[in-house]
C-alpha cells in the first residue's frame, strides 16, 4: 500500500524558480533606476537653485537628440512599471481564515459612507489641481492664458501651489480610513494588516492602469515619430524645447520613484505570508506588523503621490498638444 502525498503548489520547484526570477527582476530594476532617480532630482534641484547654469547646459543639448532620448526613455520606464505592477497584482497570497471572517463581519456605518461621499469632490479636485500645478511649472504663460477668463484669477493663482498637497493629504486620509478602519467586533491588529494589504493592492492597481495607458500613448508617439515624422512634427511644432524639457523634468522623478517603490514593495511582499489566528498575537508581540505596516504605509503614500504627479504631467502635456 503506497502512501500518496500532496505537494503544496507554493513550494514546487517551478513556483520557487519563478518567484526567485521575479525577485531578481525587481532587484535588477533598482540598479539603474535609483541612480536615474537621483540624477533627475539633481537636475530638478539645479533648475531651481541655478537656473542660469541649467539654461547654459540645456543650450548645448540639440533638440533632436533630446526628443529622441525622451521618446525612448518614456516607453522603457513605463514598461518596467507595468511589469512590476502586474507581478505584484498577480502574486496574491491566499486569504487567511481571519480575512474571510472579517469580510462576513464588516458592517457599513455612517462615518464610512461620509468618507466615500467626501471623496467625490476631493479626487477630481486633486487631479485637476495637479494638472494646473504641473502646467504652472512647465508653461506659466499657458497657465495665465487658461485662468485669465475665470473669476477670482488672483485667488486661483495663489491656491495652485498649495491645493495639490492639501487635497492629496485629504484623499490619502480618507482612503486610509476606509481601508484601515476596523469593524467593531474584529480585533484591531488583524484588521490593520489585512486592511493595509487591500489599500496597497488598490494603489498598485491604480498605478498599473495609469502605467498601461501612458505606455500605450508613449508607444503611439514613438511609432508616429518613426513612421509619420511629418505628423509628429506638426503635433509638437507649437511646443518649445524649454517646455518639453520641463515636462520631462517633472515626469522623470515621478515615474522613476514609482518604479523604485513598486520594486521595494514587491521584494517586501515576497517575504510575507498570511497570518492565521494563532500567529497574530505572536507577531504583534514581536512588533513585526507595526514596523511592516508603517513602512508599507510610507511606500503606498509615495507611490500614490508619484502616480498623481505623473497623471498631472500627462494632463499638462495633453493640454499643450491640443492647444
Amino acid at each position: 500500500m503506497t502512501a500518496h502525498t500532496t505537494q503544496d503548489p507554493k513550494l514546487s520547484p517551478d513556483t520557487n524558480a519563478g518567484a526567485r526570477l521575479s525577485n531578481w527582476f525587481a532587484t535588477l530594476v533598482l540598479v539603474p533606476t535609483v541612480p536615474m532617480l537621483l540624477a533627475s532630482v539633481a537636475a530638478l534641484a539645479l533648475f531651481y537653485l541655478a537656473p542660469a547654469r541649467f539654461g547654459a547646459i540645456l543650450a548645448r543639448l540639440p533638440g533632436e537628440s533630446f526628443l529622441r532620448t525622451a521618446l525612448v526613455f518614456a516607453p522603457a520606464t513605463l514598461f518596467a512599471v507595468v511589469v512590476l505592477a502586474f507581478l505584484y497584482a498577480i502574486d496574491r497570497p491566499e486569504d487567511s481564515p481571519v480575512e474571510a471572517e472579517e469580510a462576513t463581519r464588516e458592517k457599513p456605518d455612517g462615518a464610512r459612507l461620509a468618507a466615500w461621499i467626501a471623496l467625490v469632490p476631493v479626487a477630481p479636485g486633486l487631479l485637476l489641481s495637479s494638472a494646473l500645478w504641473a502646467l504652472s511649472f512647465v508653461s506659466p504663460s499657458r497657465l495665465e492664458r487658461l485662468i485669465e477668463p475665470l473669476p477670482g484669477t488672483s485667488y486661483i493663482r495663489r491656491l495652485i501651489p498649495f491645493a495639490p498637497p492639501l487635497l492629496f493629504l485629504a484623499a490619502f486620509i480618507l482612503l486610509a480610513y476606509l481601508f484601515l478602519s476596523a469593524p467593531r467586533d474584529v480585533e484591531r491588529p488583524v484588521i490593520r494588516k489585512t486592511g493595509l494589504q487591500r489599500f496597497t493592492d488598490v494603489s498598485v492597481f491604480t498605478t498599473l492602469v495609469f502605467a498601461v495607458l501612458a505606455f500605450m500613448l508613449a508607444l503611439a508617439a514613438l511609432a508616429t515619430y518613426h513612421f509619420k515624422p511629418d505628423t509628429f512634427a506638426a503635433l509638437i511644432a507649437h511646443i518649445p524645447l524649454d517646455e518639453m524639457v520641463r515636462t520631462l523634468m517633472m515626469f522623470s522623478p515621478a515615474i522613476l520613484f514609482a518604479l523604485v517603490v513598486l520594486a521595494v514593495l514587491y521584494l517586501m511582499k515576497g517575504d510575507r505570508h498570511p497570518l492565521g489566528e494563532d500567529d497574530v498575537d505572536e507577531a504583534v508581540a514581536a512588533g513585526v506588523p507595526l514596523r511592516e505596516n508603517a513602512a508599507t504605509m510610507v511606500l503606498v503614500a509615495g507611490l500614490s503621490f508619484s502616480a498623481v504627479a505623473a497623471i498631472g504631467v500627462l494632463g499638462t502635456l495633453a493640454y499643450m498638444l491640443l492647444r
